[in-house]
C-alpha cells in the first residue's frame, strides 16, 4: 500500500510541476488547483475559488487560507475554507514525509484565525482590498448573523499519522465562539484532513469515504420494516420529531443532501409558505398534510427495544425543502412549536457496496414528479451519452504529429478509472491518445456553453449551479429531441473550440499588466460572453474550423478576447459598482448589461478577419484609480486608445434566430425561466473565400459559430 501511495504522490507532484511550467503558476497554486479538483470530483465541495491569504498577525498568530467554496453559504449558510500544505515541490525528490495531528491543527487554527478576524472586521483593515481574500473576508463580515458553520479542509502531500481506531481524525466536529456583530456567537466547526493516502483512496473510488453518523436521542425512533425483494436494500417507515430533524440539519447542512438534489436546491433562507403556515397553525396535522422525506443510509443501529438510534451516511434524496423550511422556521418570529410536529420518513438502508449506483437511482425516482428529475441529465441522459460517444469517435488534427481525442468525462473520475484499468504500454498508449490536458469535464462543458450563450452571470454562480441552469434550459427547450441523431461531430468540435477559447484566455489573462491577480475566472467568463455578443451585434461568426485545425486560437481572435477581458476587468472591479463584493456583483445580470453597453472588442469592420487588424477601443467610463489601470500601454498586441469610436459597423445585418433571451433582474437567476439559446442555433456558415481557405488547410468539413441573437440594449 505504501508503494502505491508513493507512486501516486510522485505522479501528483509531477502533474503539479507540469502545470506550473505550462500555466506559469506557482507550485502551491497548482497544487491547490489539482487537489481542490479532486475534492470537487468526489463532491466533498461543490465549487472552488482561489483566495490566498498568508501572513502573521503580531501577538495573534499565523493566518493562512488558499481558497474557499463559493457555493456553500448559499446552500446551507456554511463558509468552507481550504488550505494546502505549502512548499510541496520542495519535497519532490525526497522520500514520503509524514505529518502529525499537532501540525495539522496549526493549519486549522490558521484558517480559524482568518474566520475570526473576518467576522470582527479586523481582517478588512489588514489585507489588500483588491484581493479575493478581501472579498471573502468582507462577505463573512457582512453575513456574520446568518453563518451557521465553518468547514475547514486541509490538503497535504504528506502522510497523516494521527489516525486511530477510536478516532479517525480524518474529520472532526466541534463548536467555537467568536466575537460577531459586537457579541459572542457560537459556530459549528468541521475539520477535514486530506492527506496523500486519502487523496489516493478518493481518486480510486471517487467517494469521500467519510462515514459520518447521526445518533437519535430520546431512546431512538420507532420504525416499521417493510418487506422487500432486494437483498441490497431494506426499507423502514418512521416518524421523526421535527426538533430532531432541525437539529440534524443545523449540524450537517447540505452534507445531508444527495448530490443531485443539492445541485438543484438553494436552501438558504427559503421558507415555503405553505409548510411554514402548517407548522405554526396546525402542527399536529403536519404529518397528514406533508409528503414527508425520503432518505437513504448505509447502516442503521437499533436499541434493545427495536428503535433506530443511529444512521450512517444519511442522505435526503427527497424532501430537502421540507427539511430546510422546518429549520428556518425557528429563525423567524413567531416560532412554531416543533415539539408538536412529526415528519413522515421513508428510510432506505442500502448495502454499502451498492450505495454508489443505487442512491442516485433512488434520488431520480423519488423526485420523478418535480423539477429535480432533471438532475438525471447529469450523467445518463442521452445528450451526455452522445457527447461521450462523439468524443471517442472524433480525432483532433495533428499539429504536433500525434493524433489524439478530446476526452469527454460525463461521470466523475471516469478518465482516471479508465486509465487505471490498464497497465504498462496500454496505459501509456491511452494517455498518448487521450492527453490529460484534453479532458473536458461535464460541468465545465456546461460553463463554456453558458458563457458562449452570453450568460456569464449564470456561469459566475459556480460550476454546479451553472450546470443546473444549463440542464433546465436544455430540458425545457429540447424535450423531444433525439440527441443521438441531432448532435453531430461538428457540434463536438464546436464544444472543443469553446474549451480552447476559455482555457487559452484563462492562461493569458494572468500575464496582462492590467490584471490585479484576482477574479480571473469571472473575467474570462465575461470576456468570452462579450466576444460572442460583439460578434453577434456585428452580424459575424467565429471561424471554428480554423481554431479546430490549429487546435489553438488565432492571434487576431486572441487580441479581441484580451480586449474584451480588459473591459470585463474594468466592469467587475469598477469602484462605482452597486455591489461591493466583486464575486456577488459578477452574479448580477446588471453586471452583464453594463459590460454589453461598452464598445465592441472588435474595431469597426474588423470582426472575423474582415478589415483592419488594429484594436481601437475607447476607454471605459470608470477606470480603477490605480496607475496600472490608466496606463496607455497594454501587453496585448494592439493598443487600447480613445479615438471616439464606440460602435461596430451597421452595414452587416445581425443573424437572427427564433427566440431571444428572457431578461431577469432578480438577485439570483430565475432557474425556472427556460432559455432557448443552445448549440442548436450554432449552424455551419462561412463565406466562400473563407471556406476555400479552410478546405486547403484541412479536409474536415468547415464549420463556424453563429452567435445567438440577443435584444439590443438600446431598444430595451
Amino acid at each position: 500500500m505504501e508503494e502505491d501511495i508513493e507512486d501516486f504522490r510522485k505522479d501528483l507532484l509531477a502533474t503539479i510541476q507540469n502545470e506550473q511550467a505550462t500555466n506559469g503558476t506557482f507550485g502551491d497554486s497548482s497544487f491547490f488547483s489539482i487537489a481542490s479538483g479532486i475534492l470537487q470530483d468526489c463532491e466533498a465541495i461543490d465549487d472552488c475559488q482561489e483566495a490566498e491569504c498568508d501572513y502573521d498577525v503580531p501577538g495573534k498568530g499565523h493566518i493562512h487560507i488558499d481558497g474557499y467554496d463559493p457555493s456553500s453559504f448559499d446552500t446551507d449558510e456554511s463558509i468552507t475554507l481550504i488550505a494546502i500544505d505549502p512548499d510541496c515541490l520542495l519535497r519532490l525528490g525526497a522520500p514520503l514525509k509524514t505529518i502529525n495531528r499537532q501540525e495539522c491543527e496549526k493549519h486549522f487554527k490558521a484558517m480559524l484565525r482568518f474566520a475570526g478576524r473576518a467576522l470582527t472586521g479586523h481582517l478588512l483593515e489588514e489585507i489588500e482590498e483588491s484581493t479575493d481574500a478581501y472579498d471573502l473576508a468582507n462577505y463573512i463580515h457582512e453575513n456574520h448573523d446568518d453563518i451557521i458553520r465553518f468547514r475547514l479542509h486541509f490538503i497535504t502531500d504528506r502522510l497523516y499519522t494521527g489516525r486511530s481506531d477510536k478516532d479517525s481524525d480524518e474529520q472532526s466536529e466541534g463548536k467555537d465562539s467568536y466575537l460577531s456583530g459586537g457579541k459572542s456567537r457560537t459556530y459549528h466547526i468541521e475539520k477535514h484532513i486530506w492527506d496523500i493516502s486519502r487523496l489516493l483512496k478518493t481518486k480510486e473510488t471517487m467517494t469521500t469515504d467519510e462515514t459520518f453518523f447521526i445518533e437519535f436521542g430520546g431512546g431512538g425512533i420507532p420504525s416499521v420494516k417493510s418487506d422487500t425483494n432486494n437483498d441490497e436494500m431494506s426499507l423502514y417507515l418512521m416518524f421523526i420529531p421535527a426538533e430532531s430533524l432541525a437539529e440534524v440539519y443545523q449540524r450537517y447542512g447540505s452534507k445531508l443532501m444527495e448530490a443531485n438534489v443539492r445541485s438543484f436546491l438553494s436552501l438558504r433562507g427559503k421558507i415555503n409558505k405553505g409548510i411554514n403556515r402548517t407548522l405554526k397553525e396546525q402542527p399536529e396535522d403536519f404529518v397528514a398534510f406533508n409528503n414527508g422525506i425520503t432518505a437513504t443510509a448505509t447502516h442503521v443501529e437499533f436499541s434493545e427495544n427495536g428503535r433506530i438510534v443511529r444512521a450512517d451516511n444519511l442522505q435526503i434524496v427527497n424532501g430537502g425543502q421540507t427539511t430546510a423550511t422546518i429549520f428556518y422556521s425557528q429563525r423567524k418570529q413567531p416560532r412554531p412549536d416543533l415539539s408538536r410536529v412529526r415528519v413522515p420518513v421513508k428510510l432506505i438502508v442500502v448495502d454499502n457496496d451498492a450505495a454508489h449506483h443505487l442512491i442516485p437511482q433512488i434520488s431520480k425516482y423519488s423526485n420523478s414528479q418535480n423539477k429535480v428529475e432533471e438532475a438525471d441529465f447529469s450523467a445518463n441522459n442521452q445528450y451526455q451519452v452522445t457527447l461521450e460517444k462523439l468524443s471517442k469517435r472524433v480525432f483532433a488534427p495533428m499539429p504536433n504529429g500525434s493524433q489524439t481525442h478530446w476526452y469527454y468525462e460525463r461521470m466523475r473520475g471516469q478518465y482516471d478509472n479508465a486509465k487505471n484499468q490498464l497497465t504498462g504500454k496500454q496505459q501509456r498508449d491511452f494517455v498518448k491518445l487521450n492527453p490529460k490536458s484534453q479532458v473536458i469535464k461535464m460541468v465545465e462543458a456546461a460553463k463554456y456553453q453558458m458563457c458562449w450563450n452570453q450568460q456569464p452571470h449564470v456561469a459566475s454562480y459556480g460550476n454546479q449551479k451553472c450546470f443546473a441552469r444549463f440542464v433546465q434550459q436544455q430540458t425545457a427547450t429540447n424535450q423531444d429531441t433525439n440527441w443521438s441523431q441531432t448532435l453531430t461531430e461538428d457540434d463536438y468540435k464546436q464544444l472543443v473550440c469553446k474549451t480552447l477559447m476559455f482555457r487559452s484566455l484563462y492562461k493569458l489573462v494572468k500575464q496582462q499588466d492590467w490584471f490585479e491577480g484576482s477574479y480571473r475566472v469571472n473575467i474570462v467568463e465575461y470576456a468570452m460572453a462579450k466576444f460572442a455578443y460583439d460578434l453577434q451585434q456585428a452580424g459575424k461568426s467565429f471561424d471554428a474550423a480554423d481554431t479546430w485545425t490549429r487546435q489553438c486560437l488565432s492571434k487576431q481572435d486572441t487580441d479581441h478576447l484580451l480586449t474584451a477581458a480588459r473591459m470585463a476587468n474594468d466592469v467587475l472591479l469598477d469602484d462605482n459598482r452597486p455591489v461591493k463584493n466583486v464575486s456577488e456583483w459578477a452574479k448580477k445580470e446588471d453586471c452583464w448589461k453594463q459590460l454589453r453597453t461598452l464598445p465592441s472588442c472588435f474595431p469597426v469592420g474588423d470582426a472575423n478577419n474582415n478589415g483592419a487588424t488594429s484594436l481601437a477601443v475607447p476607454a471605459t467610463k470608470n477606470h480603477r484609480s490605480r496607475a496600472k489601470h490608466t496606463s496607455d500601454s497594454s501587453p496585448t498586441p494592439s493598443a487600447l486608445t480613445n479615438n471616439g469610436s464606440n460602435s461596430v459597423s451597421k452595414s452587416s445585418k445581425p443573424i437572427s434566430v427564433t427566440a431571444a433571451i428572457t431578461e431577469n433582474t432578480s438577485e439570483e437567476p430565475d432557474w425556472q425561466t427556460p432559455n432557448p439559446l443552445s448549440d442548436a442555433n450554432m449552424v455551419s456558415h462561412s463565406h466562400e473565400k473563407q471556406m476555400l481557405n479552410t478546405l486547403r488547410k484541412s479536409p474536415e468539413k468547415p464549420f463556424q459559430f453563429i452567435i445567438p441573437d440577443l435584444p439590443n440594449l438600446s431598444q430595451m
